[in-house]
């Protein structure tokens, strides 16, 4: 079970990666648009960002709830 759940944290841990470089890949665009004066460009990359950040948080979620299954279980 305990090398079960590490490779699904190790998943988990990557697919975070992943989508944290397509959130900073938002924001710069974001920044970009509203300096242009392209505010509603700049909306869909912050709302773009947002959702991201939400999976991420989700994700991280699950992964705190995977770390506590493997201390109790060494316990």
């Amino acid at each position: 079970m305990e090398r079960k759940i590490e490779k699904e944290m190790k998943k988990t841990k990557e697919m975070i990666k992943a989508f944290m470089k397509y959130t900073r890949l938002s924001i710069r665009d974001m920044q970009k648009y509203f300096k242009e004066g392209d505010f509603a460009n700049a909306k869909i990359e912050a709302e773009d960002a947002v959702d991201l950040l939400m999976w991420i948080s989700q994700e991280l979620e699950v992964l705190a709830r995977l770390e506590k299954m493997l201390k109790d279980e060494n316990r």
